[in-house]
This record gives structure tokens, sequence and C-alpha cells, in this order.
């Protein structure tokens, strides 16, 4: 997912089990394997052994909104500068014409622009739009306004108390008063407009 932490690798301090896909090894000390951290209560990290990491540490690492914690602004570069972008480009304007798909400019310089990057690298015509610099300037506005995370109001959480923590349903305006016999009291918040 998206906002998840990027996954590490780590030299193990005591005995794991491999949660590749039907993967029974046991990560010995010391030895290096991937740990990815969830947002899951139940299973907070994930631990794979070297060879079941990589494939994971791939596909996290070729996923570009991971914050710049990757180097995908120089991969995109790179992608755009290729044979393959250019004989994208090439084959987008003989199919569609010579003019930009939004505003119908003709006789300006016009690019090619992702509609989503699920392709990226081995696009075809359905996944890009020609447009002038103008108008994919607004598509990339719009994309990136899309693509910001949300205010994330959580349904469940961790409700920590004198007993101990548990989990449970949660109410964004309400807060949990806990008292020393363990109960837990919701207590609902009032409208500061009211």
């Amino acid at each position: 997912m998206w906002n998840e932490p990027m996954p590490i690798w780590r030299k193990a301090r005591k005995e794991h089990q491999c949660q590749g896909d039907a993967c029974t090894k046991i990560i010995a000390l010391g030895e290096r394997y991937l740990d990815r951290c969830l947002r899951d209560p139940e299973t907070r990290h994930l631990r794979y052994c070297d060879p079941c990491g990589a494939p994971v540490w791939e596909r996290a690492n070729s996923y570009h909104a991971f914050k710049g914690r990757n180097d995908f602004a120089d991969r995109y570069q790179q992608h755009i500068s290729s044979a393959h972008w250019k004989s994208l480009k090439r084959e987008v304007i003989e199919q569609r014409g010579n003019r930009c798909e939004r505003c119908k400019g003709e006789s300006i310089p016009l690019e090619l622009h992702h509609l989503h990057y699920r392709s990226f690298g081995s696009e075809h015509p359905v996944d890009v739009e020609l447009l002038c610099a103008d108008c994919h300037a607004r598509a990339d506005e719009v994309r990136e306004s899309k693509a910001r995370p949300k205010h994330y109001d959580p349904h469940e959480a961790l409700i920590v108390g004198p007993d101990g923590a548990r989990w449970g349903k949660i109410d964004s305006d309400t807060i949990y008063l806990v008292f020393e016999d363990g109960r837990h009291v919701p207590v609902k918040l009032k409208n500061k407009g009211a």
C-alpha cells in the first residue's frame, strides 16, 4: 500500500519464521531478512527470508508513492528519454493526430501524459494522452490532488489503560476515560459551535 512504510532489510537478533508464500524457512540469528511493517493490528510485521524478500522489495521499490524514498524520479526521467517512449509518442500522433487532446491546439509542442503508472515502462497508447505543455501541467495537478492521502479516520484503535491494552471500536468525536478497575467509558465531545 502507498501509505505503509518502506520495507527494511535487517539482521536478525532472534529467530523468525519466514512469512513468504509456502516458505517454511526459519530466519536464523544474524541472517539478513526483510522486515515489512504493517498497519494491521494483528500482524504488525511481516518478515521474509532473503529469497522471499527480494520480490517484495522489488515490488515496494518500484511503486512510486513511497514519499520520495526511492529513485522513481530518476527512473522516470530515464524512461521518457528512451527509444520506447519516443516510439510510443510517434505511434500516438499517427493514431490521434498532431493536436492536444484536451484544448485541440495544433502546431504546438506536444507531450505524452501518463493516465496512470500501473504500466510504467511498458505503456501502450491507451495508457497515455497527447497534451500540450499547459494541459499536461493541469492534468498532473489534478492527478496529484487525487493521489494525496485524505484524512484517515480510524474505526478501530488500540485503547490503552491500566489493565493493559485492548483493540476496540472508536468514535472520532469521543474520548475514552479509563478507570483503575479497567473500565473504558466513552465520553462524547460537544460541538464547539453548539
